[in-house]
Order: structure tokens, then C-alpha cells, then sequence
């Protein structure tokens, strides 16, 4: 994603994100900055940049010069968004060069809009709505001069440059605002045109050109004296500034203005005949619109064929699309639109065709070449609707659209006609609310036109409470404008919820009894078996096994699945049953899908195949999912992800356990990457109920799964009561290797809430049997916390050891997961166990790339926050600060409550080590609120540092709030229930304790906190 914008056009502008940078040093980095993003195509060697912008300073002070104010940028892009410069500058000893793709510039933009104009084959630019939207587009991107205001007086190569560039996009500017005045003029959209060319006339006063379409646009609005004045006022301008009089063409214009001989009105709109009404609004669809417009538009282009299932829309849009098309007189000789339902021959269509152009048949038999001869040289659109039954003997459209260059057709068919001269463009159903969306409002256009469709059935519809399943039940249907349509009806009788339940697992719902509806579109049932009915039996079956698939497939898991061939799925493709995706994938709309599994009955071993492949799939990457091509591995599951979710639950409920205890350690591994915490918990929770009582063992793998998940979401209670439940069962069956791994998580639960004799003995214990039982993977996974566990217990040596044996254990094992948090680790004993700070931050820098690497966010908030951590330590409260917040930023998107308890405190932290620190009540409720934030959470589940953390930050906030004997009472509590580590927090409980001493009755004071429940204390912070 590109997170840096230039804007060029008008005064310099810097966007990060949204958020404009403002802090730019000098205007020698501005320009620099500029000159590069605008020259971003090639390299430019570093002297020619210094005799650029210092040509009076000898080169070594030029280069200097240069490299300084690199630096600056760097440093500017860098705080704009963390190590952007690495991206975004390329750079060698001799070069300098802006990443060409890595920003965005307006000024390549409007460039980009005005080339693809230039390029796009259009008779006029006024019947080509893609082009004028270009346009529209370009001007709007102009805010004034280029970097309007920037004047460098000691770099006049710079400003030669400059001044080059102004004109050259000025040009352009005024050349693009008279195109669309012409263009609105010959639309007949007078005010647009007026719009335009008062803004040539604001840019160049004296542009004699932009004066008469202003006066014409006031002509054709009725004004005729402001049109005169216009004139006064464009020989006023000339005389003055230029000592010129006004041209014969200005003059005459006036004059025939005067007289009333001026021509008033622009093209008249082009005629339609035969097309139907429409009764409702039309929603969306401007892509479709677009595209439309850009091909018919083309002069090459003389076929378009609208391509989709029933019931998609294509003929309201075709028919839509014509009248918009008439409106801008484009073919001007007439417009018809032929419906073809019930027509099955060529002959058929010619005689359709004639009558709807009035043309009276001679006693002849070729009616083709009648029309031939009646069309030539007329500027015609003929919509042909619902061609899909003529698609196999249409080779007489390519032999008209020869003979007749300037008809163009627009089709609507189920399938395309496979013609040389035919453009196609799949229409799928409306946009419609994601799953999950927390947006569901009329802006998607499927949920528009179901809120209408509702109220014309039901008066007082109100969508407000029902908007998530009105939401479902666009998601139900694709976005089907006809289904749309249908559901709507069951208003009057059952709730939006009701209407998605009955839909997900009754397509028969979708009826229709409107008495103008053709016996084709009455259900859906009836369009999709119209569909079905002209299918081979082959066709059929294959069509039925593919509705097993979710979310789309690749042609390998169609083969492997359904048997599919390449031929077959081409079949159904052509026929819109499937439509082609990216990267060679097919999807079937939810209601193909319901249908194919509706024709596929009981038939269960295509589901158990589907499963059987996802799993053995899944399964096979175990090992990859931790090793160095994670990434790439992961990102090859993330499309399939529903069929993995399919076939998971499918495996749960058919007592596959073979499947799920062969793919469930692969499973934990992707669903964790992925930061699908939740979800994945409920799905193994899902499955080890469905084997508690007929496969116990995998039950004891599957609660073993989700205690890992549960682990690294600090929900250590139900972590805990699912290791137990696992370790209960292997150890009845004396199933060592396994029981060994639930009672080492076991023991890192019980470091984690402090409980540290309890961590060590379980955590030795499992050391022994992993040893015993030649578990290295294991080996080294314990003695990674028990390196932990002394760390908490302040044994850096033992810390040190401990982690540095696992390390190398973990690489042996090529296992970069566990080395991203080993380094991590490290990076704590070393930088405070230790005191070398450069050192932790390499090894923290290191987890961060290794997590970055194998793409695990969660992973990334650890070194992210220790790195903030040491940031603090050396002063650096901005960078501090920058971490923080993107660690939050993580969490938040991650729903983690370990992570925003961790960044909560820090924040905390952060405010009260600044400089100028909150002394303000506001700002110091603000802090307080933060810690108490993060101490709940922390508290929720039982995380003893981090407890300890924020209650010693919320003793230094009540000193500094003058509540004095909460304060002594908070930090007694605080020394007799937590055992208080080295750190930044310590400090400030140090210094608050310290400034707290000499106040009367501390000691007594002291004493009453000392006595407090954990309860108390934490009352005592106004935790609730």
C-alpha cells in the first residue's frame, strides 16, 4: 500500500496516511523532494543534484550539502511512516533516485488521466462518459500553480526547471478545461460548460477562446444580455492588457448573439424506441457504466455482450446504459431495443430486428440483406436481449457488423457469443456489505435496492435495527438484483433475520407473483434449471460436485475433487455458472452454489473428498509454516481459506478423525498467523466436542490446540483448564511425548501469574521427559522459559544460558518462529538484565524482521514494544512513542487485550519520563486512565508484570496528582504483593516513594497499605 502522497499541483503538500507532514526543515529539502518525485524515472547522479540546488558552493560544500539534507528527508520519512526511506529512496554512492512505485504524485496522475484520454479511440469526446470523467478527474487534481509559492534565488538551474515545468502543466491545465467546456456544450449541459470556461478565464483573463464558450453557455441558458456582457467584458481585458481588439469569430459570435441568431441549443438527445419502463431506482453499478461507455465508445468496438447468470440485471443495465447513451446523442439515427426470449432462430431475429427499425419487408426471402441495405450508414444501437439461446448460430452477427461499420450492438446473454469482433463484460450481482461489516448502510447498492424494493411492499419498512441481516441477506444472494427483488416481498410477513435464515437453506423462497413477469424469472429455481436444462449430463454432474467448493477453487483442487477438466470448466464458465477469477481461481454465486448442492443430494463422497484434499493439503505445510517460506506458504492458503474452514467443520461433524488429528497442529499454526484467534478457538472447541466420546485422542490434541491459542491471548484460565484436561487424558494412556508439552505450558502459565516455584518444577519436570523421550523440538522450547523464568526471578546469568542453548537448538531445527521469540527474549536480558542497550536492540531488531518475515502481527507487538522500551531509556520519547502506537494499532486490529495492556502502560510510561510531563488535572486523568486501563486488563488475566508495571506508574501519577496518602498506601500495597523488577517504572516508584518520606505519619500510612488485599489495592487505584 502506498502510505506517501505528494501534491505538487498547487503549493507543496506531503501526506502520510492522510496526515499532512508539516514538519519540513528548509525549502532546499521541499525542492530536492519534488525534483526527485517528478524526475522519480531515473537515477541522478549526486553531483549533478548538487550543482542542481547549490551551484555557487564548491562541490565538496555541494555534496555536503546534499547529504544533509538527504539525511533530513530520510529522517522526515522515517517519522512519517517507520522505515519508509529504505522503500522509497534508492540509493548508491553515485545515485539517488525516488522509488518510482512506492508514492503517490499527482503530478504522474494527471499525466496518466490526460495519456489515457489522448489514447482512448472515441469518435467525440462528448458522447465518451469514461473520458470526461478522466478529465473531471485531472482537473480536479489541480490546486493552483505547480509548487506554487517554493522560490530557491541561490539554485537558478532549479528554477529553469521549475518555470519549465509550470508552463508545460499550465498548458495542459487550460487545454483539459476547454475540452470539457466543448464537450458540456455539445451535451447540452450549459451550466458545466459555463463552470469551465470561467476557470480557463481565471488562469489566462486574456483567453479569447474560454470568453465565447462562456458567452455561448449564457446563450443557451437564456441569458443573452449576460452573454453580451461577457463580450464587453472579454474586449476590455484584450485592449487593456494585450492592446488587442477581439477576433472575427468573437465578433460575429456577439453579433449574431444581438440578433438572436445565436444557436440556442446543443445536440438533440438520439431517439429510443421499444425500450421498457422501470418503475424503481437503479442503483450502482457505475463501473459497469464505465465500462460500458469506454467500449462502445471505441470506434474499434461495435459488439459488447453483457455476460451473466439470470436474474443478474443485465438487461436493466443494458437499458439503463442506453437511455444515458441517448441523452448524450450518441447514435444519433436511433436506439432499439429487441427482446429475444422467445425467439430461437437467425431468421427469427431478422424479422425481430426489422420490425423493431420499421423496416417494410419486400417479397423477398433474405431478410438479412434487407436490413443490410436499410441500415448502411445509419449511427445505430440495436440491445439485443437474452441472446443466450442464438449464441451457437450468431456468425451472421460478424458478417453485418462488416458490412455495417457504424451499428454497434449490446447484447445480454447467459454465455458469450465467442464472435472476433466481441468485447464481453461479466456483470455479477450488486455491491454488498462483507461479512462481519460493521458498515451496512444504503451506500452498497445492494442494500439500497432491498430497503426499496421493502418499502414498496411494506409502507412503514424500517431498516434501523435490521441492518445486519439485511446485510445477510444481500451476502445470501451475491448481490442479485432479481433475488434482491424477490426477498423483499417477505416483508409483509417475516423479519430481515427470518427472511437470511429461510434463504440460506430454502432457495424456493425466492418467488415471484408479479402478474408482468415472464414464466422464465417467476423463481429462481425456474432460471438456474433453464439453465441446467441446456447443459450436457456431464455438464450437469460436474456443475452439481463444484457447488462443494466455498469461496472459489483453483482448476487443481477441481480436478483432483470433481474429476474436473479444463474443457468442463471453460463449459461452465461460458455459461456464467462460474465466473474466472484472479490467479486462475473460479467462484460460483451463493445461489449457483445452493442450487449445485440442491442437485448433488446426499451424495457425500464429494464432500469427503473435498475435506480429504484441504486437509491433506493443510497438513503437508506443517513444518513450512515455521520455516523460511511461511509467508509464502500462508499466502497460497488465504484464498482457500473458506474451503479450509468447509472442510474442518465437515471432517468435525462426520467423525473424520483421521483428517482432523492429521491436520490439527497445521491448523493451529496458519489460523495463529493469520491472527484468528477467536475463530480458531471456536472451531477446534467445535470439533473436540463432536470427538470427546468417539475419538478421545485427537479430543486431547484438539484441547491441547486451543490452550495455545487461549496461551497467547493471556487467557490463562481457560488455557489452563484445557492443558489439564489433555495431560489428564495422555497421561492415562502413558502418552509421555504429548503429556510432556501440556505440562511444559502448563509451568509458562504458572511463570506468567507469578507463581515461580509452581513454573519451575513444572517446567523441569517436562525438561526430564522431553529428554527421556528424544522431544528436541521441545527440549529447546523449555529451556527458552526457564531462561525466562530466571530472567523474572533476576538470574541474567542463568537467563542468558538457558535462552542462548535453546537458540542454538531452534536453528538447527530451522525453526524461525521460535527464533523471532528467542531473540526477543534475548533482547530483554541483554539490554536490561544486562545493561547493554545497543546489544538488546539488535536482537530485538532481529524478532522484528524475523516476524515481519514470516508475516506473524502478533509476534511483531513483542520486539515492537521492547524496542519502544529502550527508545524510552535513551530519552527518545518520539520514537518511543511511534512504536508504541503501531503496537497498539496491532493489537486493536488483532483484538488483543495481552497487547493493549502492554501498550496502555507503556503510554503511560511515556507521558510521565517526558520532558514536559502532564502536571495538568486533565492531562493527568488522561495518564491515569490509560494505566488503569491496562492494569484491568492485566488483572483479567492475572499477568503479574505488567500488574506490577502499571500500579508502580500509578504511584509516580498520584504524587504528581498531590494525593498524598493514596499514594503512600498504593505504593506499599504495590512492594508487599509484587515482586518489583529494575526498569524505567521502577525509577519513577522510587523517585514518588523518595518525595513521599518525609511526609507526616508515612510510616503509618505505609504499614495500612502494606495490610491491603490484592482486592484493596487495586480499589484503591479507583480500578472500578
Amino acid at each position: 500500500m502506498t502510505h506517501i502522497k505528494l501534491l505538487l499541483l498547487g503549493s507543496f503538500q506531503a501526506l502520510a496516511g492522510g496526515n499532512a507532514i508539516t514538519q519540513i526543515p528548509t525549502d532546499k529539502v521541499r525542492a530536492l523532494w519534488a525534483y526527485l518525485a517528478v524526475e522519480a524515472a531515473r537515477p541522478h547522479r549526486r553531483e549533478s543534484l548538487a550543482t542542481l540546488f547549490w551551484p555557487d558552493w564548491s562541490d565538496a560544500d555541494a555534496k555536503r550539502n546534499l547529504r544533509q539534507s538527504l539525511h533530513r528527508l530520510r529522517h522526515l520519512l522515517d517519522t512519517a511512516v517507520p522505515h519508509s526511506s529504505d522503500t522509497l529512496l534508492l540509493i548508491t554512492r553515485q545515485t539517488i533516485q525516488l522509488n518510482p512505485t512506492a508514492f503517490y504524485l499527482d503530478t504522474t496522475h494527471f499525466q496518466a488521466l490526460l495519456r489515457e484520454v489522448e489514447q482512448h479511440r472515441h469518435h467525440h469526446l462528448h458522447r465518451c462518459p469514461s473520458c470526461m470523467a478522466r478529465l473531471e478527474q485531472a482537473a480536479e487534481l489541480v490546486r493552483g500553480e505547480f509548487l506554487a509559492g517554493l522560490i530557491l534565488p541561490d539554485a537558478p538551474f532549479f528554477d529553469e526547471w521549475l518555470a519549465i515545468q509550470r508552463e508545460r502543466l499550465h498548458s495542459q491545465h487550460l487545454h483539459l478545461l476547454h475540452a470539457l467546456s466543448a464537450a458540456y456544450l455539445a451535451q447540452g449541459d450549459p451550466a458545466r460548460a459555463y463552470e469551465y470556461g470561467a476557470r480557463q478565464v481565471a488562469l489566462e483573463p486574456w483567453r479569447e477562446e474560454a470568453h465565447r464558450q462562456m458567452m455561448l453557455a449564457l446563450v443557451r441558458q437564456e441569458r443573452p444580455s449576460e452573454a453580451l456582457a461577457q463580450y464587453a467584458t472579454c474586449c476590455h481585458i484584450l485592449q487593456t492588457t494585450l492592446g488587442l481588439a477581439p477576433t472575427a469569430e468573437t465578433v460575429q459570435l456577439a453579433a449574431a448573439i444581438e440578433a438572436g441568431t445565436a444557436a440556442l441549443h446543443a445536440l438533440t438527445p438520439a431517439p429510443l424506441h421499444h425500450f421498457p419502463t422501470y418503475f424503481t431506482p437503479f442503483w450502482g453499478r457505475e463501473e459497469e457504466f464505465a465500462h460500458i461507455a469506454a467500449e462502445l465508445g471505441r470506434g474499434s468496438c461495435q459488439l459488447l455482450t453483457l455476460v451473466g447468470s439470470g436474474g443478474m440485471g443485465k438487461t436493466r443495465l443494458a437499458v439503463t446504459a442506453a437511455t444515458r447513451f441517448a441523452q448524450q446523442g450518441f447514435a444519433p439515427d436511433g436506439l432499439f431495443f429487441i427482446p429475444l426470449a422467445e425467439v430461437s432462430t437467425p431468421s427469427a431475429v431478422h424479422l425481430a430486428i426489422a420490425q423493431a427499425v420499421g423496416l417494410a419487408l419486400m417479397a423477398v426471402t433474405d431478410v438479412s440483406a434487407e436490413l443490410i441495405t436499410f441500415l448502411h450508414g445509419k449511427e445505430l444501437l440495436l440491445v439485443l436481449d437474452n441472446f443466450e439461446q442464438l449464441a451457437d448460430t450468431s456468425a451472421w452477427v460478424q458478417d453485418w457488423l462488416t458490412a455495417l461499420p457504424t451499428l454497434r450492438l449490446l447484447i445480454t446473454s447467459r454465455q458469450p457469443l465467442h464472435l472476433p469482433a466481441e468485447s464481453c463484460l461479466v456483470v455479477d450481482g450488486l455491491a454488498y456489505p462483507p461479512t462481519n461489516s460493521a458498515e451496512v448502510g444504503t451506500n452498497w447498492p445492494a442494500v439500497a435496492l432491498f430497503n426499496q424494493c421493502a418499502a414498496q411492499m411494506r409502507p412503514d419498512f424500517a431498516p434501523h435495527g435490521q441492518e445486519e441481516a439485511i446485510g445477510r441477506i444481500c451476502q445470501l444472494v451475491g448481490g442479485m438484483p432479481l433475488a434482491l427483488e424477490m426477498a423483499a416481498t417477505w416483508v409483509r410477513l417475516l423479519t430481515c433475520a427470518q427472511i437470511a435464515d429461510q434463504i440460506a437453506t430454502n432457495l424456493d423462497l425466492l418467488v415471484s407473483n408479479w402478474p408482468d413477469t415472464p414464466d422464465r424469472h417467476h423463481s429462481i429455481r425456474a432460471i438456474f434449471q433453464q439453465t441446467w436444462a441446456m447443459l450436457t449430463p456431464a455438464t450437469q454432474r460436474l456443475w452439481a460436485q463444484l457447488g462443494v467448493f466455498a469461496g472459489g477453487f483453483g482448476q487443481e483442487a477441481a480436478v483432483a475433487i470433481a474429476h474436473a477438466s479444463a474443457e468442463n470448466l471453460a463449459a461452465l464458465t461460458a455459461q456464467a455458472i462460474l465466473r474466472g477469477g484472479a490467479r486462475s481461481r473460479y467462484e460460483m454465486h451463493p445461489l449457483l452454489r445452493q442450487f449445485a448442492l440442491a442437485n448433488l443430494g446426499d451424495d457425500l463422497l464429494a464432500h469427503e473428498q473435498h475435506a480429504r484434499y484441504y486437509l491433506t493439503q493443510l497438513a503437508g505445510h506443517e513444518a513450512a509454516f515455521y520455516g523460511e517460506q511461511a509467508a509464502e506458504v500462508r499466502g497460497r492458503f488465504v484464498p482457500d481459506l473458506d474451503n479450509v474452514r468447509q472442510a474442518w467443520r465437515w471432517a468435525a461433524a462426520h467423525g473424520a478423525a483421521d483428517l482432523l488429528q492429521m491436520s490439527q497442529r497445521a491448523f493451529g499454526r496458519l489460523w495463529r498467523q493469520l491472527g484468528l484467534y477467536q475463530e480458531g478457538i471456536a472451531l477446534l472447541a467445535e470439533a473436540s466436542h463432536a470427538m470427546q466420546a468417539s475419538a478421545p485422542a485427537t479430543a486431547a490434541h484438539l484441547h491441547y490446540r486451543e490452550a495455545i491459542f487461549h496461551l497467547d491471548l493471556k487467557q490463562y484460565d481457560l488455557s489452563r483448564q484445557r492443558l489439564e484436561a489433555a495431560e489428564a487424558y495422555w497421561h492415562s494412556t502413558a502418552e509421555q511425548f504429548h503429556r510432556l508439552e501440556a505440562i511444559a505450558n502448563l509451568g509458562i502459565i504458572a511463570w506468567r501469574c507469578g507463581q515461580f516455584e509452581q513454573a519451575h518444577h513444572q517446567l523441569q519436570h517436562s525438561l526430564f521427559l522431553a529428554h527421556q523421550t528424544h522431544h528436541t523440538k521441545m527440549v529447546a522450547y523449555i529451556q527458552q522459559h526457564l531462561g525466562n523464568l530466571a530472567w523474572s526471578q533476576g538470574d541474567v546469568p542463568t537467563a542468558q544460558s538457558y535462552l542462548e542453548q535453546s537458540l542454538s537448538l531452534y536453528r538447527a531445527q530451522g525453526n524461525l518462529y521460535r527464533q523471532a521469540g528467542n531473540l526477543n527474549d534475548l533482547g530483554a536480558v541483554y539490554s536490561v538484565g544486562r545493561g547493554e542497550l545497543s546489544e538488546g536492540a539488535t536482537y530485538f531488531a532481529a524478532a522484528l524482521a524475523l516476524y515481519r518475515q514470516l508475516g506473524n502481527e502478533l509476534g511483531q507487538t513483542l520486539p515492537l514494544g521492547n524496542l519502544g522500551y529502550i527508545a524510552l531509556i535513551r530519552a527518545d520519547y518520539a520514537t518511543a512513542r511511534q512504536l508504541f502506537e503501531e503496537e497498539r494499532v496491532i493489537g486493536e486490529r488483532l483484538g488483543v487485550a495481552g497487547v493493549l495492556m502492554n501498550t496502555l502502560v507503556n503510554l503511560g510510561l511515556t507521558a510521565l519520563l517526558e520532558p514536559a510531563p502532564p502536571n495538568e488535572p486533565a492531562a493527568l486523568a488522561q495518564v491515569h486512565r490509560q494505566l488503569v486501563a491496562g492494569l484491568k486488563m492485566a488483572t483479567a488475566v492475572q499477568e503479574q508484570q505488567v500488574m506490577a508495571d502499571a500500579l508502580m506508574c500509578l504511584v509516580a501519577t498520584a504524587v504528581r496528582q498531590r494525593q498524598w496518602e493514596t499514594a503512600v498506601r498504593l505504593a506499599s500495597g504495590t512492594a508487599a504483593h509484587f515482586l518489583l523488577l529494575d526498569g524505567l517504572e521502577k525509577q519513577l516508584y522510587d523517585a514518588a516513594v523518595a518525595q513521599l518520606r518525609p511526609l507526616p505519619h508515612f510510616a503509618t500510612l505505609w504499614e495500612q497499605g502494606a495490610t491491603q488485599t490484592l482486592p484493596e489495592l487495586l480499589k484503591s487505584t479507583k480500578y472500578e
